[in-house]
């Protein structure tokens, strides 16, 4: 699972320090297997275990030891395919938690690599272009080593970096671009790395294939559930709907008023309601004033979405979605700083809500704990009527 941008083929032993990169699994040539060769082929036993270790890192406790250092027999190859191998175990985990932590624990090994004394100014620009981010370094008015990074770039990727000081207003703009210096770039590259393996996750795997995954990492799933969160959602405390974000209120409050909703808006607010910790019978009665109620077939179909995917439930549709669908409200959203205001920095309901919870626990430390938000699955085949 490569990210997208044309990179050169070069040595192997640079794709196995970046296996995320395009061109990785080329690089092994006549090595690489395929994905059922991968989960079932004694030879490849290693790279079987170096992805266990890079899951289960990621799922580690706060405050465990640092992670292992690779096995002195780790060639580039096993290296490579313990990435792509990392990525199937984490498309069977449900939910995605597990994905985000992953996703987040690669992107810190990239920094830590590029950040390092040893890794050339050459790496880091290659490093960058495959990850879609084409830069070049310059000297700073000391003779230091600066990044420039375009203001378009910059607006793109920093808002996901919590450090206040990444905000725009402290940054140096010279001529369009921010000149950052190393730590800063590999930050932002980080972050880069980070929303294009969650985007892209869980993998879709056929039946034969994940069946050989279930059948050989029983003992690995066990321990990767116990260390990753049951389900997203506040896992207690009420739900606040003074926070929603307007696509749902208006959905909400168009069933109240008996109006018609669509199939899609049905879902939506269902898989909604159910991911920021509603009970059923909540979702239930949310839709009791539906023109063509009907509590039993309602509860059969909010069942169906809240037990999909092992309990985890489906996931609401993006703001993408949404808006294509005709059902964006984003007119409406008087929150402060217009949270929908920006497709490019809320692109799903759950953030907002989460966004909104935040603000909530600031104002009142008694606040309830926020609801987890994420990329969007595939809508489910059925919706509350």
């Amino acid at each position: 699972m490569g990210v997208p941008g044309p990179v050169p083929v070069t040595r192997r032993a640079l794709y196995a320090r970046y296996p995320f990169l395009p061109g990785a699994e080329l690089a092994l040539g006549g090595l690489s297997p395929t994905s059922q060769e991968l989960v079932s082929s004694p030879v490849h036993a290693l790279a079987r275990s170096l992805g266990r270790e890079r899951v289960l890192w990621a799922l580690r406790p706060p405050g465990a030891a640092p992670p292992p250092e690779e096995a002195p027999a780790a060639d580039e190859v096993s290296r490579v395919l313990s990435f792509q191998y990392a990525a199937l175990l984490v498309s069977l985990l449900p939910g995605s938690v597990p994905a985000r932590r992953w996703a987040r624990s690669e992107a810190l090994s990239l920094e830590a690599t590029l950040n390092d004394p040893s890794t050339g100014a050459e790496e880091v620009a290659w490093v960058a272009a495959g990850l879609g981010e084409e830069a070049s370094p310059e000297r700073g008015p000391r003779g230091e080593e600066v990044w420039p990074v375009p203001l378009v770039r910059y607006l793109a990727l920093a808002p996901q970096v919590k450090d206040r000081s990444y905000r725009l207003v402290h940054q140096p703009l010279h001529r369009g671009s921010m000149a950052l210096p190393r730590d800063r770039f590999a930050r932002l590259l980080g972050e880069r790395l980070t929303e294009t393996l969650t985007d892209r996750l869980p993998l879709a795997l056929d039946g034969e294939l994940k069946e050989a995954l279930l059948s050989r990492e029983d003992a690995f799933l066990q321990e990767a559930r116990a260390r990753a969160p049951a389900r997203e959602g506040p896992a207690g405390g009420p739900v606040d709907a003074g926070r929603f974000p307007p696509c749902m209120s208006a959905l909400q409050e168009g069933l109240a008023r008996g109006e018609h909703v669509g199939h899609l808006g049905r879902f939506a607010l269902a898989s909604f309601l159910h991911k920021v910790g509603m009970g059923p019978d909540g979702i239930v009665d949310a839709f009791r004033g539906a023109p063509d109620f009907k509590e039993e077939v309602t509860r059969y179909q909010v069942e169906q979405i809240r037990r999909h995917d092992g309990g985890e439930g489906y996931t609401p549709p993006e703001c993408a979605t949404m808006i294509t669908a005709g059902l964006c409200r984003r007119e409406k959203d008087n929150s402060r700083g217009r949270l929908c205001a920006d497709p490019a920095l809320l692109k799903h309901p759950l953030n907002y809500y989460r966004r909104r919870r935040r603000e909530g626990r600031e104002a009142s430390p008694a606040a309830g704990k926020e609801a987890g938000g994420a990329p969007a699955r595939s809508a489910g085949p059925g919706t509350p009527p």
